[in-house]
């Protein structure tokens, strides 16, 4: 595997999908949109929706709450593609406007958090700090795109070597600390790609021709908190899209926490900092 191709695969390795109000720019945010949540269609227990079998078991890494009604639900997207998802709604919700999660160009959003963010087209085309050469690159795709023959005479696509697996002595301390919530029962979950799965080699190609924080500005005049750890491996993207974000905007750096601490590390996170935001910005 040459240096290149090496990178990719090491990135997909050491990124993390899940955690409290963490991901993308694109996710994390809220918006107020009256008393409609925003999945159509519910699923029956157990029940078979869009080819789709939903179990109805909790199957979270986390206790349920029981301040919270929770179901499993199904919704088609824009493709037609129906995906599932886990809906949660405060027992006392009655009438009052609820937060969803949608993407930055809904223009219903009033505010936007983004805690331990990604930005999963930069290191997806560049490497971690931007690394890969041009030649690198060029490589990369050539051998991405003959990998999609390849998968189409296999007629199935062929997968990276397994994320997160347990650390055997000089892996840089991300990866060991993904390794310890991502394999551990801290955050393990046998359906996660991140525990021990892995995506097909050919997911990169959809990320390099993008770079998602183009249009930033115009989250503006919408205000947007990026919250990340001091010592987090990723802390370049929260700045770097800090730097690129129109006011109104904040950067809240975490003294002595890393990427994972702020997916469950409640004495880390800062919610004090996050629900006066929303409680500032969602009013009305």
């Amino acid at each position: 595997m040459n240096e290149a191709n090496l990178e990719i695969t090491n990135i997909k390795r050491r990124t993390a999908l899940k955690g409290f109000v963490q991901g993308s720019l694109l996710a994390g945010v809220a918006a107020t949109l009256g008393g409609q949540t925003a999945f159509a269609q519910t699923a029956s227990a157990p029940a078979e929706s869009g080819g789709l079998r939903l179990t109805q078991e909790w199957d979270k890494v986390f206790p349920k709450s029981n301040k919270v009604d929770h179901q499993k639900v199904t919704f088609k997207n824009r493709y037609g593609i129906t995906l599932a998802a886990d809906l949660y709604l405060p027992k006392n919700r009655a009438n009052q406007r609820l937060a969803a999660l949608v993407v930055a160009a809904d223009k219903r959003v009033k505010a936007v958090v983004a805690s331990t963010m990604y930005d999963m087209t930069r290191v997806m085309s560049k490497g971690y700090n931007d690394v890969v050469t041009p030649e690198q690159r060029t490589q990369t795709l050539e051998q991405l795109s003959r990998q999609r023959w390849e998968d189409a005479a296999n007629g199935k696509p062929a997968y990276q070597p397994a994320y997160n697996t347990p650390p055997k002595g000089g892996e840089p301390q991300f990866m060991v600390d993904y390794h310890d919530y991502y394999g551990t029962p801290r955050g393990y979950h046998r359906r996660a790609v991140n525990s021990g799965n892995a995506w097909t080699i050919t997911t990169p190609l959809s990320f390099m021709n993008m770079p998602i924080l183009t249009y930033i500005k115009e989250i503006s005049p919408r205000p947007i908190l990026f919250v990340h750890g001091e010592k987090a491996h990723s802390l370049y993207f929260a700045q770097t899209a800090y730097a690129a974000a129109a006011e109104p905007k904040e950067l809240v750096i975490v003294p002595g926490a890393s990427h994972v601490d702020l997916y469950d590390r409640v004495d880390k996170i800062p919610f004090d900092r996050i629900t006066d935001f929303f409680g500032k910005h969602l009013k009305g």
